[in-house]
C-alpha cells in the first residue's frame, strides 16, 4: 500500500491503487500531477489525435485547463479570416502604394527596351557602313549628277535633258503652278508622305508625325522640283557618272513613281510648296531604315556609284565619293 496523504490520510501521497467509496480505483495526487506538467512532453495515454496519424496529443492537466473546462479540439488547417477595419485600411493604403511602383516597374521595362532598340539600330548603321562598289571612278566627260544630303531630306539632282531621257515629257509644265523654263536640272526625293506634306521647314515639324514616320511603315510620295545647281547650297556634292551608269539610274528612279493606266506618273493634286515643285505618288514604305537617304543610296548603288551598304542617315551619302569642286 501506498503511503497517506497529508491533506487527506485516506488517500496515497504517490499514484497508486485505493479504495474509495467501496470501489478499488488508480488515483494521481494533485502534487504529482504539477510535477509531470512541468516536463517536456507529457502524452495523454488514451485519447489520440485523429489528424496526426495515431500520435497522442499532449496532456494538460486540470489546473491549466480548468476542472470543468472541455479538452482543446485539433488545430484547424486554415486560420479564420477576421474583419478589421483598420487592418483592411492599412492593406487598402498598400494597394494604393503599389500601384506607382507597378508603373515604375512597367517605365523601367519600357526605357530597357527603347534602349535595347536604340544600341540594335546603331548596330545595324555601323554594319551597313561597308563600302560597296570600291571599284567605281567617275567618268571624265560624262554626265554630271549632284546628291543633296541634308538634315531635312535627301535629293537626286539630274540635268533635265539629256541623250537618254528629256524630264520635261515626264513632267510636263501643267505639273507645276509657276513658270519652270529657267530651270537647268530636276530635284527627286522620295520620303514620307505626311512628313513631306506637312513638314516643309522644321517649324513646322510634329511629333506625332515624326514618331509614326520612324517607328511604323507608313505611306511614301516623291518630291521633283524643276531647279538650277546655284540653289542647292552646301549640302549637294557632285559626281560625274558614265550613259550606261546615268541609264541604269534613271531606271531606278522611274521605277519608283506610281503610274497609272496609261502610264503617265501619278500627281498628289493640290500640294505643292512653291511654283516650281510638285508631289507625286511612289511605291515603298517609309521607315527607320528606308529614309529618304536610303532610297538615294540605293539609287547610287544600282548606277555603281560607291556608297555604304545601308544609308539610313543623313550625310551617309557622301562617306566614299570623291572630292568634288
Amino acid at each position: 500500500m501506498q503511503m497517506p496523504n497529508n491533506r487527506n490520510p485516506e488517500l496515497p501521497a504517490q499514484p497508486g491503487w485505493c479504495l474509495r467509496g467501496g470501489f478499488v480505483c488508480w488515483y494521481v495526487p494533485r502534487s504529482f500531477a504539477m510535477s509531470v506538467s512541468r516536463l517536456p512532453c507529457v502524452v495523454h495515454p488514451r485519447r489520440p489525435d485523429a489528424s496526426s496519424n495515431g500520435a497522442r496529443r499532449p496532456w494538460r492537466p486540470l489546473t491549466e485547463r480548468g476542472r470543468n473546462a472541455t479538452r482543446t479540439r485539433s488545430p484547424r488547417r486554415f486560420r479564420e479570416t477576421r474583419i478589421d477595419p483598420v487592418h483592411d485600411r492599412n492593406n487598402s493604403r498598400s494597394g494604393i502604394a503599389r500601384v506607382p511602383r507597378l508603373f515604375r516597374r512597367l517605365i523601367k521595362r519600357f526605357v530597357q527596351f527603347a534602349l535595347l532598340l536604340v544600341v540594335l539600330y546603331v548596330g545595324i548603321v555601323l554594319v551597313g557602313l561597308i563600302p560597296v562598289n570600291n571599284a567605281f571612278q567617275p567618268t571624265p566627260g560624262g554626265i554630271e549628277i549632284l546628291l543633296v544630303s541634308s538634315s531635312v531630306h535627301a535629293d537626286v539632282v539630274m540635268p533635265i535633258t539629256t541623250d537618254t531621257i528629256d524630264w520635261r515629257e515626264h513632267f510636263p509644265a501643267n505639273c507645276f503652278r509657276g513658270d519652270t523654263s529657267r530651270a537647268t536640272h530636276v530635284a527627286i526625293g522620295w520620303g514620307d508622305r505626311a512628313f513631306f506634306i506637312e513638314t516643309p521647314q522644321w517649324s513646322d515639324l510634329r511629333l506625332s508625325t515624326a514618331a509614326r514616320a520612324l517607328f511604323w511603315p507608313t505611306a511614301s510620295c516623291l518630291h521633283v522640283s524643276m531647279t538650277v545647281p546655284e540653289q542647292l547650297g552646301a549640302d549637294a556634292r557632285s559626281v560625274t557618272i558614265s550613259v550606261r551608269e546615268y541609264e541604269q539610274l534613271v531606271t531606278t528612279v522611274n521605277a519608283s513613281f506610281r503610274v497609272d493606266a496609261n502610264g503617265a506618273k501619278v500627281q498628289v493634286p493640290h500640294v505643292a510648296y512653291s511654283g516650281d515643285d510638285a508631289f507625286f505618288e511612289a511605291h515603298g514604305s517609309y521607315h527607320c531604315l528606308n529614309t529618304c537617304n536610303s532610297w538615294v543610296g540605293r539609287a547610287m548603288r544600282s548606277a555603281g556609284i560607291r556608297t555604304a551598304w545601308l544609308t539610313p542617315l543623313p550625310r551617309t551619302l557622301f562617306l566614299y565619293l570623291p572630292a568634288s569642286h
